[in-house]
């Protein structure tokens, strides 16, 4: 229920696990855009400039141009692309494909 002189906010939405919205189902031009929630998978897509359909934001997951965050079974697991370079557990125990460095500056 809307709050007296606002307008609420509707996204197109579905509660088809793994469904993601064609081209066609979202505008995107310089007067607006528009966004579709899965929200069963709790992800957050938009149509780019070139009409493909992205993906802005995931439950669960950091999204950024190349790095994400994922946890699964108690563990955190750091990708870059899809390719998981480092896990950490809930003692703080990490394992990485490259070095780890303690004590230094990022």
């Amino acid at each position: 229920m809307a709050q007296t002189g606002y307008t609420p906010i509707l996204l197109y939405a579905t509660p088809t696990a793994s469904a993601v919205p064609s081209a066609a189902n979202l505008t995107s031009t310089a007067t607006g855009a528009e966004l579709a929630i899965n929200y069963t998978d709790g992800k957050l897509y938009y149509k780019d400039n070139t009409g493909t359909v992205q993906l802005l934001a995931s439950k669960g997951a950091l999204i950024t141009a190349s790095f994400s965050i994922k946890e699964s079974g108690g563990k955190l697991y750091f990708y870059y692309g899809s390719t998981a370079i480092a896990s950490m557990d809930s003692s703080g125990n990490i394992i990485a494909l490259g070095n780890v460095t303690a004590s230094g500056t990022p």
